[in-house]
C-alpha cells in the first residue's frame, strides 16, 4: 500500500513541476479575440522606464497596444506589444508569440529584444521587421533613431525567469 502512495507522490511532485515550468517559459498578455485586453505587462513596462532612463530619454509611455504586423520582406506575421509616448515621438516594440489564441511574452521575446524608434510622430516611429529584424519605418531617412535594447542576465539560465524577477513580476 504505501509502494502506492510513494508512486502517487511522485507523480503529483511531476505534475506541479511540469506545470509551474510551463508557467515560467510564458506570461499571457493578450489573446486574438480580445487584443483590447492587455494583462500582465508590468515587467515590460518596467524595463522600458530602465531603457528610456539609461539612454537619456526623457519620455513617458502612455499607450499600450497589442498588434499584428507582417515582416516587410517575408511577408510572415508577427506579433507585437506596442508603447507609444504621449507626443507620439517614441515608440517601443517588443515581440509577441501566439500560442493557441493566446498572445504571450516568451524567452524568444527577450531574444529578439526591444526596439525604441525616436523621430516624427507617426512618420518615423512605427517599429516593425525586415527579414526578421527590427526596423524603424524606411521613409524617416536620418531623421529618425533606432536602439534595440536585449534584457541579459547571468545569474539564471531561465532568461524570462531572470527577466520577471528582475522586475518584479512572480
Amino acid at each position: 500500500m504505501s509502494k502506492f502512495v510513494l508512486f502517487w507522490i511522485i507523480v503529483l511532485a511531476f505534475a506541479c513541476n511540469s506545470s509551474f515550468a510551463k508557467q515560467k517559459k510564458a506570461v499571457t498578455i493578450s489573446s486574438t479575440e480580445q487584443l483590447q485586453d492587455i494583462r500582465n505587462i508590468e515587467p515590460i513596462k518596467q524595463f522600458w522606464k530602465s531603457v528610456c532612463k539609461d539612454q537619456h530619454l526623457e519620455y513617458t509611455i502612455e499607450e499600450y497596444r497589442v498588434l499584428e504586423q507582417k515582416d516587410e520582406q517575408t511577408g510572415k506575421p508577427f506579433w507585437i506589444l506596442l508603447g507609444v509616448s504621449k507626443d507620439g515621438h517614441l515608440r517601443m516594440a517588443i515581440q509577441l508569440f501566439v500560442s493557441g489564441k493566446k498572445i504571450q511574452f516568451t524567452s524568444a521575446s527577450l531574444e529578439k529584444g526591444m526596439v525604441i524608434c525616436q523621430g516624427k510622430p507617426r512618420v518615423c516611429t512605427i517599429p516593425g521587421m525586415m527579414d526578421g529584424q527590427w526596423i524603424c519605418a524606411k521613409e524617416c531617412g536620418p531623421d529618425c533613431t533606432k536602439t534595440v535594447s536585449v534584457f541579459y542576465s547571468d545569474e539564471e539560465q531561465d532568461q524570462l525567469k531572470a527577466f520577471l524577477k528582475a522586475f518584479k513580476m512572480k
